[in-house]
């Protein structure tokens, strides 16, 4: 918003534009930085690093063994959604790179005019959120977010086909539409994670689920970028970099929901046995229950 209203007051143009989005980033991310390299706290290293290793090869054998013991002992849960959110984050996150080049090229819109589109899908996004809780409540985490994706897929098809030089006002409605399935994909992701999440391995897997999201980021705009110099319709590429979605939708109807859940937590009488061991526990020993 500070972006767009700048550059609409002082009459920037495209150049301009970015060069102030990019002053704007770097001082304010800069500024946060600092604020949040002096807040943090010191905390002693939690392991010894081996002799003869180094961090940097000892964290890719790290990674190896929670790929392995995942295949091993969560092959009907996390499994599934790790592949699965590697490819459906690769392609969730070339929506914003090559949607600007759409809008640039496809519909003559300028960088103001493409700054009040991602606006107008930030604000889709936000009942975008109460359609996923809705749906994720009726359903399950699974079904809802194959849901969204489905959505995904479908409002960016049919808007990249229809959309057009001159449709500036329907672009923006675009954008909200596409916003409506935005908010609500990350939100059921997360709570997808979270509900998968086994007791004791919250840190180790919360940095392997960042490490997912980022595995295949570079490939669908590689992809649209080779297909477009070499003299494809723009249009067919971002068709292309839907097809990351599809692939997510197929590797999570893999997953069984309710078999997921009991191979991460148990079955539903080993969780209500776990509840009733601590309630009947005395009051000196009940704090060994405490992590069920």
């Amino acid at each position: 918003m500070v972006v767009i209203g700048l550059s609409i007051a002082l009459g920037f143009n495209d150049v301009q534009t970015g060069q102030l989005s990019q002053g704007i980033n770097t001082f304010w991310s800069g500024l946060a930085f600092y604020i949040g390299w002096r807040t943090l706290p010191s905390v002693p290293a939690a392991h010894e690093l081996p002799e003869n290793k180094t961090l940097f090869t000892l964290s890719f054998a790290q990674v190896w063994q929670t790929t392995k013991s995942m295949h091993n002992n969560y092959g009907k849960s996390l499994r599934w959604f790790f592949l699965a959110l590697i490819f459906a984050e690769a392609s969730a996150n070339a929506f914003v790179v090559v949607s600007v080049v759409f809008l640039n090229e496809q519909l003559g819109m300028t960088g103001t005019e493409i700054g009040i589109f991602f606006l107008a899908a930030l604000v889709g996004a936000i009942p975008g959120s109460k359609i996923g809780a809705i749906i994720t409540f009726r359903t399950n985490p699974n079904i809802s977010w194959r849901l969204s994706m489905i959505y995904l897929i479908t409002t960016t098809i049919v808007g990249v086909f229809v959309l057009d030089k001159g449709l500036h006002n329907v672009a923006y409605m675009w954008g909200v539409v596409v916003g409506l399935g935005l908010g609500w994909f990350y939100p059921v992701e997360h709570l997808f994670f979270s509900m998968l999440l086994p007791k004791g391995q919250e840190a180790e897997l919360s940095g392997f689920f960042v490490y997912c999201t980022q595995i295949l980021g570079w490939l669908p705009p590689l992809i649209f970028s080779i297909m477009v110099e070499n003299g494809i319709n723009q249009r067919y590429g971002i068709l292309v970099v839907q097809i990351f979605f599809a692939i997510a939708i197929g590797l999570l109807s893999m997953l069984r929901w309710t078999e997921a859940l009991e191979q991460v937590h148990g079955s539903e009488d080993e969780i209500v046995k776990k509840e009733q061991d601590m309630e009947d526990a005395p009051d000196d020993t009940r704090g060994m229950y405490s992590e069920y």
